[in-house]
């Protein structure tokens, strides 16, 4: 059990080491209500996967179930009736991660047919009408000068030299392959708190994935 300063998570967590380092751990945050304990987040380092493989054929159990198991056994030792893990979209981290995956090659030049097509559709004056994920990028640019945003369409200021012009285009693909990248993130965060949850027994309640805890057992008296 440890203390770990966080922004956006309880400080309280379990860990399972694996190395000396302050990053050598897998980790569930725990909050705690008056009937549940939750978890928060199921994580560990970057380009772990040869540790947990490691983790996997020492404690013959996956980290995350191995630490699901400790917490439901320890919970309803105390009392609680559920153990809940937290939907990863519930997280601010979720929202700014810094950690991305790439794109494929394919991926990339799907990016950059479609943003040729829009440069080209408003280079006609056609006012091409842009995607969620494109106008989050487009607004992750700040303030381009020039270029309007209204409703779902763009617009460049007909007096902007073509460089100037063809460099928002760049700056706009580049932001847009970032986004992606970042969404690809997400989907896998998602996809394996789901495997996870589905492996051990948790059905999913709204924001939460849900378990009930059976009572321990009482501990026998005889001798």
């Amino acid at each position: 059990m440890s203390i770990i300063s966080s922004s956006y998570e309880s400080p309280l967590s379990l860990s399972l080491w694996f190395g000396p380092r302050k990053l050598d751990r897998f980790e569930a945050r725990l909050g705690f209500d008056s009937e549940a304990v939750y978890i928060e987040a199921l994580q560990g380092p970057k380009d772990s996967s040869d540790k947990a493989n490691w983790v996997h054929q020492e404690l013959g159990i996956a980290w995350p179930d191995f630490l699901l198991k400790q917490i439901e056994e320890h919970a309803r030792g105390l009392g609680f009736r559920y153990a809940r893990i937290h939907d990863p979209s519930t997280s601010p981290y979720f929202h700014i991660l810094t950690e991305t995956l790439p794109l494929s090659s394919g991926e990339y030049e799907k990016i950059e047919r479609r943003v040729e097509s829009l440069r080209i559709r408003e280079a006609q004056q056609r006012s091409p009408e842009l995607s969620d994920d494109e106008i989050f990028a487009l607004k992750m640019l700040k303030e381009e000068k020039g270029v309007r945003l209204i409703g779902r369409k763009v617009f460049l200021e007909s007096r902007m030299h073509p460089d100037a012009r063809q460099a928002f285009w760049d700056r706009f693909r580049m932001a847009v392959e970032a986004q992606q990248s970042t969404i690809r993130m997400q989907q896998r965060i998602k996809s394996f708190i789901n495997l996870v949850a589905k492996n051990n027994g948790y059905t999913k309640k709204g924001d939460v994935f849900e378990k009930r805890l059976r009572p321990a057992k009482p501990r026998s008296t005889q001798k």
